[in-house]
């Protein structure tokens, strides 16, 4: 545990995070969790409900020419169980389970845009992050697994960890008053913590990797053993048998 600790906050106090620029006039972007922004179309999304996330990945493959990137970034936190409409508990469905179906269900188009002629200004072929949350290791398994599908050839798919910060996702756990002042000092504003999201997004990076702090790196080693890779296939295909039985034409983006 405290060799984890410092390696955090080494990270948050020492992280170089920097601005990417580039020109996306023309480009389409989608990011979840989010309803701010400047020229932004906001859609209606419940990632705790599976027909909520059937029904925008639906419409984002009807009403959108092209998907440039995806940020799935929608996550909660939480100390209470507390199980969805679907039935499964509420952290896992919305940062795991319903992320991996979006993602799967966002490929045709993310896939499409690849084959599109490319447009003036910044080089870039379509992203799919998602972001790391309360489920990071099931995130890291599912960049990897999406990653080597037949589908996402074309694509680069990616986890980001974001790192702390002064955002209300941990809004649903009670924080001792003592430990608020230190929270504050040690996490990043969330501009700052943006500037993560935006590499991974628009960055060429190796599909399937983990990025944090603006580069790529590797998750701990014991999920790259062995034990680890074993333990990403059961994942993986409970998860592909749970989609079976909420989109059954998922199966033809599962090549």
């Amino acid at each position: 545990m405290a060799p984890y600790v410092l390696s955090f906050l080494y990270e948050q106090f020492t992280a170089k995070l920097t601005p990417t620029d580039a020109d996306l006039a023309g480009r389409t972007f989608l990011v979840t969790g989010s309803n701010t922004g400047r020229k932004i179309h906001v859609w209606e999304l419940d990632m705790a409900d599976f027909a909520s996330v059937k029904k925008f990945a639906t419409r984002a493959n009807a009403e959108l020419e092209r998907l440039d990137g995806a940020a799935l970034n929608a996550g909660v936190n939480t100390s209470q169980w507390t199980l969805t409409t679907d039935g499964w508990e509420r952290t896992l469905q919305v940062n795991a389970l319903a992320t991996g179906l979006l993602a799967i269900l966002l490929l045709p188009l993310l896939q499409k845009t690849a084959g599109l002629p490319a447009l003036s200004g910044f080089a870039m072929v379509p992203h799919l992050t998602i972001t790391g949350s309360s489920c990071k290791l099931f995130n890291v398994y599912l960049a990897r697994k999406i990653a080597g599908l037949e589908q996402a050839k074309g694509i680069v798919v990616n986890v980001v960890n974001p790192g702390l910060c002064s955002s209300e996702l941990a809004r649903d756990i009670p924080i001792p008053s003592f430990a608020l002042p230190i929270i504050r000092f040690v996490a990043w504003s969330c501009a700052k913590g943006s500037l993560n999201l935006l590499y991974s997004l628009l960055n060429g990076t190796p599909s399937g990797s983990y990025v944090t702090a603006c580069a790529v790196s590797q998750p701990p080693r014991w999920t790259l053993d062995e034990s680890g890779l074993r333990v990403q296939e059961r994942v993986w295909n409970e998860m592909v048998e749970l989609w079976r039985t909420i989109e059954p034409g998922v199966d033809g983006l599962l090549v």
